[in-house]
């Protein structure tokens, strides 16, 4: 005997499962392997692999049947085409299913009930693209097609000199959006070819790195194309004074309009004898810039367009020959009160802002003597703008801004104002060391000053060694200095505390206590300044200068469990019970059961703290959640559909409020949101807006805080799809410039819209009413929030 073998029989009995989850094992198998050595050899028996009792949680059903059948545009069968199921949450992927069509031009998929795009390729015909194929389980959809004929297309591209022109990289961009893109490269001969085009307009774009790139509008079917692809080209600039004279220096070359397939074209000059020769130059738009000083401390600039053509040299004058400076102006600049503003340097701009703005600009500078007289020279005519610099922290801006001269004052205002204050210490002393709102301070005197951009209460968190930290809430101006009271800092009180597991008594060593204001528990994350110890051994922290107003210690332990107790003002000692996380799960589908993959699930919670994972193939989803405080769970898509040519409609979620208790086991579905309404929400010009859509009437919120916690509870707007320039080669996108959002499949109801616009230290927020009332699109336009009637939430 060499060998020998034990036979275990085991009985498991079933888990017992926390109350909310399904009964599972905790791993998927359990495996028993026993060895026995006889002499010179391992005998190995897996004796049993189990798999866990219980329900499988997620979309299940009977395997679903997708029936496609694929035609002509008469409505004849098409046969052997060839089909591919690929996921809609990433079709870049190799194929869930691949088949072919039989005699009937049908074909029979069985693929696990999700969100699919459907491909079709055949032989002579335009391929297909079907996006948002929803499979339900146990549904037997079935699937109509119908293939539009083909045509080829042919063609041969040459140099100038009649070579043929290999590896060029071709790209046919037909009209119809739901036609899949073309791409070859020519061969040896320069020949290429596409199969399966579409008939009518398209575009043809071709590349090779070292000629210039060619664009040509065609309409198909049509005979052989002969293509030229030229060489580089080159530019030679002359630039002119007002007089006809050449100038010196070396104009600036600017990348040519909406290639961006182009290389980037080099600012320098190339090793050339002649300085204003500019070679290598792909053919295309481009801009040239150049610069001419009438007088000292004054430049003007003019920027022209130019083609560039293949295997040419393009000849382009930058002149100034058409500009008659006027008279210099004389005048004096003051205040709002009329004192007169001296020690200043003055700047006047005139003309198109920007590297790449076409036209004329001066740029020229003065300083005024101490009574604020100055002398402008050379100045163009048009509309000025005139400010002011030096003497403070902020630039000084006409308040009414004139096209002509007059012997009137220049009145001149702040373009932002200040506030300035001190810190002192308990006895009156100035604190020389301290920060206020994450901006540093040092002098001896303990002097700050902060900007104040708009009229409006500021709020600031003044932090220095040794001391609590304290409040300072003033009154800013938008154009003027202003003073702060002082600030007087105290050593504050100590506080005792310990970190303890989920048990109650058991310390919890090396965890992060983090101590913020009332105003910061909200932040994600929370700010880098804010104050923080470490637990030791026994899990016991100690902070040594506690101010006495309400604070939130924050303790987010991951594997041991998190924490979030607010902080009374007379609280000296506390104890920190860490709440295990809980496990949230669920499935995400459609109106019609059907999962959907790669969906992105976050879970936002007081505390500032932020989950996130995605759905797997059949719609499932499990993570980790803070326990024992208020959470909001948002489904959203990802950005996938920006790879398709022709995107489905996003599918679009309401949030959900959860309080999860420690250590449970919760299941969260979600269905995507069913409504009749949508809201077109178009934003005021400019940035940084942020709004926050509620269900019901909601009221303007009293605190910083409560403005904070509805951001939590806001609904999601539709995805954004990026905007992809189909002419690009590259496929590059770009982010859409649009600010406009779209809430879709709204229920009707009455909703409230807050829209805000966070700058120099407040949140200033417009509330409005929204009632969706009817079927369809509501559209609506927003005003600006800083033009007045906005509440300013301090920060």
């Amino acid at each position: 005997m060499r060998g020998a073998c034990i036979i275990v029989t085991l009985r498991l009995a079933p888990r017992q499962s926390p109350p909310g989850r399904s009964k599972a094992c905790t791993s998927d198998r359990l495996r028993l392997l026993v060895f026995r050595r006889m002499r010179w050899n391992w005998v190995g028996i897996v004796v049993l692999a189990l798999a866990c009792a219980g329900p499988e949680r997620g979309v299940r059903g009977a395997e679903a049947t997708l029936t496609i059948q694929v035609e002509d545009v008469e409505g004849r069968p098409v046969r052997d085409a060839r089909l591919r199921v690929l996921r809609t949450n990433d079709p870049e992927e190799l194929p869930v299913q691949s088949g072919t069509t039989n005699r009937q031009g049908l074909a029979r998929m069985h693929p696990t009930p999700g969100r699919y795009v459907v491909r079709v390729d055949a032989k002579d015909f335009v391929s297909l693209l079907r996006a948002d194929v929803r499979v339900a389980p146990g549904a037997s959809p079935h699937l109509g097609l119908r293939l539009r004929h083909a045509v080829r297309l042919e063609g041969r591209v040459r140099d100038g000199a009649g070579k043929p022109v290999a590896d060029a990289r071709w790209l046919l961009i037909p009209s119809d959006g739901t036609v899949p893109r073309l791409e070859t490269r020519s061969d040896a001969q320069g020949r290429f070819h596409f199969e399966g085009v579409l008939p009518g307009p398209a575009i043809l774009r071709g590349i090779k790195p070292g000629r210039s790139p060619v664009r040509m509008e065609l309409t198909l079917p049509r005979p052989e194309l002969a293509v030229t692809m030229g060489g580089l080209g080159s530019l030679r600039i002359e630039t002119r004074d007002p007089q006809g004279r050449p100038l010196p220096g070396k104009p600036q070359v600017l990348p040519p309009d909406g290639e961006e397939f182009v290389l980037s074209v080099d600012s320098r000059f190339g090793e050339s004898q002649d300085p204003l020769i500019r070679p290598g130059l792909p053919a295309g738009r481009y801009r040239v810039k150049a610069s001419y000083s009438p007088v000292p401390d004054c430049k003007w600039t003019r920027t022209v367009s130019v083609d560039v053509l293949p295997d040419q040299q393009t000849q382009v004058t930058v002149g100034f020959e058409d500009v008659a400076p006027m008279p210099s102006w004389r005048g004096r600049a003051v205040d709002r009160e009329g004192r007169g503003l001296g020690g200043r340097t003055l700047s006047s701009e005139l003309g198109p802002r920007g590297i790449e703005a076409e036209g004329l600009n001066a740029y020229c500078q003065s300083v005024t003597d101490p009574e604020g007289h100055f002398v402008l020279a050379a100045p163009l005519p048009g509309p000025v703008d005139l400010y002011l610099e030096g003497g403070g922290p902020r630039s000084w801006g006409l308040v009414e801004p004139r096209e002509a001269w007059s012997d009137a004052p220049w009145v001149f205002q702040s373009h932002g104002g200040t506030l300035r204050g001190r810190v002192l210490d308990s006895q009156g002393r100035p604190v020389k060391r301290f920060r206020v709102s994450d901006w540093p301070f040092e002098n001896a005197e303990g002097r700050y000053v902060m900007d104040t951009f708009y009229e409006q209460t500021y709020q600031w968190i003044i932090d220095a060694e040794g001391f609590a930290t304290a409040i300072l809430r003033a009154q800013g101006r938008a154009h003027e200095d202003a003073s702060a009271p002082d600030v007087i800092l105290d050593a504050g009180r100590p506080l005792q505390g310990r970190v303890v597991a989920a048990d109650g008594r058991t310390g919890v060593p090396h965890q992060r206590v983090v101590m913020l204001d009332d105003s910061e528990h909200y932040l994600r994350p929370p700010p880098a300044s804010a104050r923080s110890v470490t637990t030791d051994a026994r899990g016991d922290f100690r902070f040594e200068h506690v101010p006495a107003r309400r604070q939130f210690l924050l303790v987010e332990g991951k594997e041991r469990g998190t924490a979030l107790r607010r902080l009374e003002p007379a609280e000296d000692t506390v104890e920190l019970r860490l709440a295990p996380a809980a496990e949230l799960s669920g499935v995400v589908t459609d109106h019609a059961r059907v999962p959907l993959a790669g969906m992105e699930v976050d879970v936002y919670c007081e505390g500032g703290v932020k989950e996130s994972t995605q759905t797997d193939a059949r719609g499932r989803y499990t993570l980790r959640a803070p326990a024992e405080r208020e959470c909001f769970a948002h489904v959203s898509e990802r950005s996938f559909l920006n790879t398709l040519v022709d995107p489905p409609r996003p599918v679009v979620f309401s949030p959900q409020r959860i309080q999860l208790a420690a250590g449970s086991g919760a299941r969260l579905d979600f269905e995507a949101r069913r409504g009749p309404a949508s809201l077109h929400v178009h934003f005021p010009y400019g940035e940084f807006h942020k709004p926050l859509l509620l269900p019901g009437d909601v009221p303007m919120p009293e605190t910083t805080q409560a403005l904070d916690a509805l951001e939590l509870a806001s609904i999601d707007a539709d995805p954004l799809l990026t905007e992809e320039n189909a002419e690009v080669i590259s496929a590059a996108s770009v982010s859409s410039s649009a600010p406009d959002l779209i809430y879709s499949e709204m229920p009707l109801g009455h909703y409230t819209l807050f829209l805000l616009k966070d700058l120099n230290g407040g949140s200033h927020v417009l509330r409005v009413p929204v009632d969706l009332t009817h079927t369809g699109m509501h559209p609506l336009e927003l005003t600006e929030p800083m033009m007045g009637g906005a509440t300013v939430f301090p920060r």
